[in-house]
């Protein structure tokens, strides 16, 4: 969990240590500091992606070794899937009870 929170504080230390500047016919104008985290199209955002999905995809993998979730079984192998990553989506499999709840 230290490693987690260790993570979380460096990856925050780039989010809110960006700045920007103007330039305006050739001339920089001062650099300023935006007030609301990171915006669509910037270069931060796709390895914010990849890290966060890094990181649910272990916390999953976790929760399976634990035996919070069981995934479901595919194929003769009875291999078990999880959960499937693809671009920016995430599934999750498993199991539900007749109350509602995953097993």
């Amino acid at each position: 969990m230290a490693a987690l929170k260790a993570s979380v504080t460096l990856v925050m230390k780039f989010v809110i240590s960006v700045s920007y500047s103007v330039v305006l016919n050739g001339i920089k104008g001062g650099e300023f500091r935006p007030i609301r985290d990171l915006r669509q199209g910037d270069p931060l955002t796709l390895y914010l992606f990849i890290i966060c999905a890094e990181g649910f995809s272990i916390l999953v993998n976790m929760a399976k070794c634990e035996g919070l979730i069981g995934g479901a079984r595919v194929g003769r192998g009875g291999i078990v899937v999880t959960h499937l990553v693809f671009a920016d989506d995430n599934i999750l499999f498993g199991e539900a009870t007749e109350d509602g709840q995953m097993q």
